[in-house]
């Protein structure tokens, strides 16, 4: 679930990119390669239906290199810090406007805001965040808040409308 929340990130991302600027600019290979796993993670569904039909030694020896493989293959927490760098680089000039127009929003705090104007959803942001939903709420009511934003405007809305 969490491979396909950023494969989902990263296909908004990169449309994004590709609609705002120049196409020579492109991510890193490693950023690629979420896009490209799709044939992997079949491979990962039979390696699990044979590790279901297995026992004892054998069966704990199998979740070990599947286990493996998928450390190996995501290297989630990389790919949460490219994207991060991606967004970033991206959004420079709308992190900077949003940090003079509400100077008491931290940097997470921007590049949280980032994320909305790209219209990704909670669960994904959460995945690229590495938190859960709740976090993702308590987030966006600090946000509101430092912004005093009225309790009936969206967050996401106000930031689109940036």
């Amino acid at each position: 679930l969490e491979f396909l929340n950023l494969h989902l990130a990263h296909q908004i991302i990169t449309k994004n990119m590709n609609q705002k600027i120049n196409t020579s600019i492109s991510f890193p290979n490693a950023a690629h390669e979420l896009m490209e796993n799709s044939t992997w993670i079949e491979s990962l569904l039979i390696h699990i239906d044979s590790i279901k039909n297995s026992t004892g030694k054998s069966r704990v020896k199998e979740i070990g290199v599947l286990e493996n493989k998928i450390l190996v293959k995501l290297n989630t927490k990389s790919n949460r810090v490219l994207i991060k760098e991606k967004v970033s680089e991206l959004f420079g000039d709308f992190r900077a406007q949003l940090s003079h127009q509400f100077p008491s929003l931290t940097k997470n705090e921007t590049l949280f805001c980032c994320y909305l104007k790209l219209a990704l959803k909670p669960q994904t942001i959460a995945t690229l965040k590495g938190v859960d939903l709740t976090t993702v709420s308590m987030t966006t009511y600090r946000i509101k808040k430092k912004m005093a934003l009225a309790e009936n405007i969206r967050l996401i809305n106000f930031i689109k409308s940036l």
